[in-house]
This record gives C-alpha cells, sequence and structure tokens, in this order.
C-alpha cells in the first residue's frame, strides 16, 4: 500500500499546484489537449501521470521550479516501481491491487480466467510461465508470483470486503498451458478451500444451462464505505485496460452483474459443481 499512499499524496500536490495557479480543471484540460475527465482522475489518484504529462501540466500552472521537481520526481519513481519486475502494469490495474483490500463490497464475473485473488500457487505459475516463456528473468517472475499472493490479503485483512464472485465453467475448462488434471484439481480444492476458510467469500458458478439470453465479457466492481474513494469497474483489454466511474454505467454494470448472480448456482450447489468437476 505504499505506492497507493505515495500516488494519492502525488494526486493531492496536482490538485494544490492547479488551485495555486487559478485553473479549474477544465482550463487546464484544454491547455493539455485532454478531456477535464482525465485531469479529474489524475487528482482522485485514478489513473496515473506521466513524467512528461507532469512537466507539461507544471509548466502551464507556473509552479515553482523546486516544488515541480520533486512532483515529477515521484512521478517518476512510481513508474519505475511498476516496471520494476520488468512487467508492465497498467495504471488502473495498479490502481484495482491498491484499492481492492479497502473495498466495503467487491462484485466480480469471470468468463475465462480464475480472477488473481483467487489463484491457486500452481495456477499463478503456470500463467506466468506461459504468458512470459524467454521474455522476462526468473526474478521478474518471482517479483510478480509474490506481488499476486499478496492481494490474498483482502479475505485477511482486519474489515475484509464482501467479495463476492461468479464464475463461467470455462475458468477451469481453459487453463494456462492447457487444461490438465493435476492443474484442474489443484485449482479446484484452492477454491473449496479459500470458501470454507473466509466467510466474506461468496463463490458461485454460472452453469452453461443457465437461462440466459447471453453474457458479457467479465468485469470487478468496488464499492467504498462513505463512497471515498469513489465507485469503479474494472475491465481488461488486450494490452489495455479501463475504470468506469460514471454513475450510470456503474448502475448498469451492478444490474447485469445481478442478472448474472440470479441465474448462477447458490453457494452450496456451486461447492457441488466443483467438486464434481474433478471426481
Amino acid at each position: 500500500m505504499q505506492d497507493n499512499a505515495a500516488r494519492r499524496a502525488l494526486a493531492r500536490r496536482i490538485q494544490a499546484a492547479r488551485q495555486a495557479g487559478s485553473m479549474t480543471q477544465a482550463e487546464l484540460a484544454e491547455h493539455l489537449g485532454c478531456t477535464q475527465s482525465k485531469v479529474q482522475k489524475i487528482e482522485a489518484a485514478k489513473v496515473g501521470v506521466k513524467a512528461e504529462e507532469l512537466r507539461l501540466m507544471l509548466r502551464v500552472l507556473a509552479t515553482p521550479d523546486a516544488e515541480a521537481k520533486e512532483m515529477v520526481l515521484l512521478a517518476e519513481r512510481l513508474s519505475e516501481r511498476r516496471m520494476r519486475s520488468g512487467l508492465q502494469e497498467t495504471d488502473e490495474f495498479a490502481l484495482l491491487v491498491d484499492l481492492e483490500s479497502t473495498a466495503e463490497t467487491i462484485l466480480s464475473w469471470h468468463t475465462e480466467r480464475i480472477p488473481g485473488p483467487l489463484q491457486s500457487e500452481r495456477y499463478m505459475l503456470k500463467q506466468f510461465e506461459v504468458a512470459w516463456r524467454g521474455g522476462v528473468t526468473q526474478s521478474a517472475v518471482t517479483e510478480r508470483f509474490r506481488r499476486r499472493q499478496a492481494r490474498r490479503e483482502i479475505f485477511t485483512t482486519a474489515d475484509p470486503p464482501a467479495y463476492r464472485a461468479v464464475l463461467s465453467p470455462s475458468c477451469l475448462q481453459r487453463l494456462p498451458g492447457g487444461r490438465t488434471r493435476g492443474l484442474v484439481l489443484d485449482q479446484v480444492e484452492h477454491l473449496l478451500s479459500m470458501v470454507a476458510a473466509h466467510p466474506n467469500l461468496d463463490l458461485r458458478v454460472l452453469p452453461y444451462e443457465a437461462p440466459l439470453s447471453h453474457v458479457h465479457s467479465g468485469f470487478t466492481l468496488l464499492d467504498f464505505r462513505g463512497g471515498d474513494p469513489e465507485s469503479f469497474a474494472y475491465i481488461e483489454l488486450p494490452g489495455d485496460a479501463r475504470t468506469i466511474t460514471s454513475t450510470a454505467k456503474l448502475n448498469a454494470y451492478r444490474t447485469e452483474w445481478q442478472r448474472i448472480a440470479e441465474a448462477a448456482l447458490d453457494r452450496e450447489a456451486s461447492a457441488d459443481f466443483l467438486r464434481a468437476m474433478v471426481d
């Protein structure tokens, strides 16, 4: 969470610099050639800011040199931390990882892959091995593995979020490196042990026979106590990711999650479904 604190500190300093420069978010956005929404997300620590973008921003705001230098240095350090394993992360993914343990509720729907906090160690390692075969060092893979394991703290913090996940059976049909009985057994046993150990985890399976017209791609939606930070939905794309904060769009995601959850098996039947996959 150190990076998260640094991101928030930088965001507050950017907001203060804008206010000291007597500019609105819209006015600054016009100077930068971007949208007001992007400036708002930067100040809310919803997205990161590249060092070059920050330099331009601070020049526009006529921020004193000494202060500007400190802020740019912090932005560079944050970028280096995201890249320290040699595996680039999007700002959106960094935000998800930073904030998920502080959420009040997490609603997630997954179609083809087990979500990070629910992956077994064997699943994680196989995924990293296949995804980055020959492309990164072993130390880089070890670092990513360590960070993936750390995401499990969402189940063990003093006041953990209610984690409500719905999985398609495809998550256990298409596995890293190809489906093997050993990997299926390992991941299913891990899911069942997680459900047994953590009452804040509500895991459901949406069977192929569910009477739905269709399902959309996976997403994760986070809500926070008191609305601070504001709720957001996270979706992954090839080589990219998005966070969504629009109230209307978030309501649509909640409605979609509820539609899927209502068609899914209940908690006990889902556990039976998983056991049957390895019997």
